[in-house]
């Protein structure tokens, strides 16, 4: 896409400027080297034409107007085209950029005719000729630092003179937009250069990747866009930004695995800015775009998306998750996020109200399994996901670590005096906890958060259960009893619904999951006893979930009292009349 392409880089002799020329030489671009210093580039242009490619060095000082025409004259003479001009040199001085008070004349000089008014005079002086080009293209330096959020006092002219670049990025974009030109920022980030210094996480060769990627653009992604990574740079608003967001992400798909998506269908979920969309493939095919969520390391996604992969293999009940064309189960934007691509299954969430639903509740958590036994990888990796381990605690200990905290502040944010109320939930779950065998219990590989809400029927009567964020290593009644729990003892009404204790707890949904499961995978006498101990304990755990006290959104006074008093009363029907499982057959029908 870049052969035989006309390229200007000013400040290319070193730094981002060399890396980006040796770069886009590969792709057998024509390289202009432009620098102040013509002899400092000449090993430059020599090494790019020892690989076949055509280089030719300019001399450039942005501070001289005579030079800026000089540069123009050459390239209409010798090519009569510019199809992309990248505004990379720069200058900028931590020692002499500090305090407001300090700045001299002689730096505010330098770095606004050097990164404000020479950069704006070399771009008037190509302007002509990069109309010429087909699709021409000029990208501007920018930095992070101009974001208003992060102004601390220092480098006052530096972020001037960077501000006013990215007002001519998108000024520029907005009187040629019916035109063949683009006007793109890119903010390199903390890069290890000169000007960066040694310390920096960024290195030239990996922003020349991503200023090669937005060159290569497919789709016309409009003028004023900054870029960071492949991806629009976070801090950087625009007016049209979700237009912008979904043609880069649809960019990125066909960049890394054999699917060409053609138009965003929706965005799904309360994950504030992480991905979560629904796409639609050129071939008519939904695919669903989910990033890392914020609640997961990096360190453990791969495990998730391994065992996602596995189970979709073995028959399992879960959607396709894609590997990409090097056959990874993720990819990163270059800019810290990660994201997988799953296929996309219209479909309704299982009922908590529907017997038939409840039943085969029960059978795709056992499917899941059943097919996740086979998964091999370190199960150290999966003790407990740094991840919400709030949320799936299945030894006491944890209760009492997390969750009776949790019911501390609600208290204590009310002026109330709760200590009475956690005791004797406590001491229900102590004493509970002392008949559990816990070395009789079966142990796997968990789906983690297994619940209606979390399961979809397809039109085909299929059951496919989703969202493996919280996938772990442990005890296999686990998945069973948190289902029951959320099923059974919490009002859900939809998705997005503020959840609560119920009034009551159904004990014949409970068994109907039950049922189900065991239609799959018969639960041994050991594990049917644990399970009334196992749902209480998660409907603890719901019940500070759903409150929000694990967030300190602390409800109401007497809501909070009232909802606690009936879950005591839950928990005493839990290890009281659910021990008739046992006893009345759960395998029947």
């Amino acid at each position: 896409m870049l052969q035989g392409k006309i390229v200007l880089i000013t400040g290319a002799n070193r730094g981002l400027g060399r890396m980006l020329s040796l770069r886009l030489a590969k792709e057998a671009a024509v390289i202009l080297l432009a620098c102040r210093n013509p002899e400092l580039a000449a090993q430059l242009k020599k090494h790019i034409e020892e690989q076949g490619a055509k280089a030719t060095v300019l001399r450039l000082d942005l501070t001289k107007r005579e030079d800026a025409a000089e540069v123009a004259k050459i390239i209409e003479e010798q090519y009569g085209r510019l199809d992309i001009l990248v505004n990379n040199a720069g200058v900028f001085s931590h020692s002499d950029d500090g305090k407001f008070e300090e700045i001299t004349e002689d730096i505010l000089q330098v770095m606004v005719q050097t990164n404000q008014i020479g950069l704006v005079r070399i771009t008037q002086y190509l302007l002509p000729l990069l109309r010429r080009s087909q699709a021409g293209r000029i990208l501007n330096l920018t930095s992070d630092l101009t974001d208003c959020n992060t102004m601390d006092g220092l480098f006052t002219v530096y972020r001037m003179t960077k501000v006013a670049v990215n007002a001519l990025t998108v000024n520029l974009g907005a009187e040629l937009q019916d035109t063949a030109i683009r006007v793109y920022g890119i903010d390199p980030g903390w890069m290890k250069t000169e000007m960066g210094g040694p310390d920096a996480p960024q290195t030239p060769e990996e922003v020349a990747e991503w200023i090669e990627w937005v060159l290569k653009l497919n789709r016309d992604v409009p003028s004023g866009t900054i870029f960071y990574g492949r991806d629009r740079a976070e801090w950087w608003k625009m007016k049209n930004q979700e237009e912008v967001d979904q043609k880069l992400i649809c960019e990125q798909i066909a960049t890394f695995y054999d699917l060409t998506p053609k138009r965003f269908v929706q965005a799904l979920g309360r994950w504030g800015s992480s991905y979560r969309w629904v796409l639609e493939t050129d071939d008519e095919r939904l695919i669903f775009l989910k990033e890392r969520p914020y609640y997961q390391s990096h360190a453990e996604a791969p495990f998730h998306r391994a065992l996602h992969h596995h189970v979709f293999t073995q028959g399992g009940p879960v959607t396709k998750l894609h590997l990409t064309q090097d056959e990874s189960y993720s990819f990163n934007n270059a800019a810290g996020r990660d994201f997988e691509v799953q296929d996309w299954h219209n479909g309704t969430h299982l009922s908590p109200n529907d017997w038939t639903d409840l039943y085969d509740l029960g059978k795709v958590i056992a499917q899941f399994g059943e097919a996740a036994k086979r998964f091999d990888v370190n199960r150290g990796n999966w003790s407990f996901p740094e991840s919400r381990n709030v949320y799936h605690a299945e030894r006491l200990n944890m209760i009492k670590r997390f969750s009776v905290p949790f019911l501390r502040k609600g208290y204590a944010g009310l002026g109330l005096d709760g200590e009475k109320w956690i005791e004797k939930i406590v001491d229900r779950l102590e004493r509970a906890d002392s008949t559990v065998e816990w070395e009789k219990l079966p142990q796997q590989f968990l789906h983690g958060d297994a619940h209606v809400n979390n399961c979809v029927r397809l039109p085909d009567g299929r059951v496919l259960i989703v969202d493996l964020d919280d996938a772990r290593w442990g005890y296999r009644l686990t998945d069973l009893a948190w289902a029951c729990s959320i099923s059974s003892g919490i009002m859900w009404d939809t998705e997005h619904s503020q959840p609560r204790i119920a009034n009551e707890l159904n004990v014949e949904k409970i068994k109907k999951i039950v049922r189900g499961y065991e239609e799959i995978a018969p639960l041994q006498d050991a594990e049917l006893a644990a399970l009334p101990y196992l749902l209480s304990m998660n409907l603890v755990l719901a019940f500070i979930n759903c409150t929000g006290l694990d967030e300190e959104d602390v409800p109401p006074a007497k809501d909070l009292q009232d909802q606690i008093e009936t879950l005591i009363h839950h928990v005493d029907l839990c290890q009281n009349q659910i021990f008739d499982l046992e006893r009345s057959s759960t395998r029947g029908n």
